[in-house]
């Protein structure tokens, strides 16, 4: 197992990669829709004046309700047809946990212990002020009883420890095997194959840096010669399906595969294609003296 600040040193030193401009926005959407979604009455119960609103307009309690269901059975089927097909490609790209998981290895690696707490709990609290939205309007707070005033404020500093503290401890960890969403993800994932593929041919020396930058603790060059259960996973799941798409892997590898050689292609990709590429290109693995020298050293200077 890789330990967290030995990843992040890998990281500090890829300085970017291909995907992080569009990981970025698509997960702060993802975590605005979250915070910001009662400020335009996306989906908005007022539970203290009974008023509610779906997609901006005033609706009854009945209609809100029957929206939620609604919307709720949509957004399951489309990650369903998503995860059949690609995998957990949302737990890479547009969960609002995996834009937490980021804030916290960007603050490992940027700011002081003190000034990551200090972020980790302003963000906490925004963020829960944002969540209790959906269900209560924080303009009625001056009005509330002693009682309706405790449980606001309990609420509130639940979801602030529970997001301050997926930033600063759980990070990934909490994707790896105690989600709930992504052991359902990793289900419907088994027929997927949209995800990390070997391109045949390639230049791979097997250093094992892509092992060593994954959040999820996986192998993607050998994505499918094992299955995993990690901690309360209920059935067995190649790694394949535990992957979470996040491209990490392939910006290491573009950034310490063969630094030294301008026409290097890395040798994994995201893409859709048959699993069985995924072993048919392990045939392909230099396995000269001098490749296992490279990949030697690569890994003693990403240490």
């Amino acid at each position: 197992m890789v330990s967290q600040r030995a990843r992040e040193r890998i990281r500090a030193r890829m300085q970017g990669g291909r995907y992080r401009n569009i990981r970025v926005i698509m997960l702060s959407f993802a975590t605005l829709l979250i915070v910001f979604g009662p400020a335009f009455d996306l989906w908005h119960m007022d539970i203290y004046t009974g008023r509610y609103w779906v997609l901006g307009e005033p609706v009854t309690l009945a209609e809100s309700i029957r929206a939620f269901v609604i919307g709720f059975i949509i957004v399951n089927v489309v990650i369903l047809v998503v995860n059949a097909t690609m995998g957990r490609f949302l737990c890479g790209w547009f969960c609002p946990v995996a834009t937490l998981n980021r804030i916290g290895e960007w603050g490992r690696r940027n700011l002081p212990k003190w000034a990551r707490i200090g972020v980790a709990g302003a963000l906490g609290v925004a963020i829960g002020l944002g969540m209790i939205t959906w269900m209560f309007d924080p303009i009625h707070v001056p009005f509330l009883t002693a009682g309706q005033m405790a449980a606001f404020v309990g609420v509130w500093v639940f979801l602030t420890i529970s997001v301050a503290g997926q930033i600063l401890w759980l990070g990934h960890n909490f994707c790896v095997g105690l989600c709930p969403s992504g052991i359902y993800f990793s289900l419907t994932s088994s027929s997927a194959r949209g995800g990390v593929h070997l391109i045949r041919g390639a230049d791979c020396t097997d250093c094992g840096i892509c092992a060593k930058v994954c959040p999820m603790e996986l192998d993607p060059v050998r994505l499918l010669e094992k299955s995993g259960e990690p901690m309360f996973y209920p059935f067995a799941a190649t790694d394949f399906d535990r992957c979470i798409r996040c491209g990490d892997c392939i910006e290491a590898c573009d950034a310490f595969g063969n630094p030294n050689d301008p026409s290097f292609t890395p040798p994994i990709r995201l893409g859709v294609d048959n699993r069985d590429v995924l072993n048919a290109g392990l045939n392909h693995i230099k396995r000269s003296a001098s490749a296992r020298q490279a990949a030697s050293d690569l890994k003693r200077n990403a240490a």
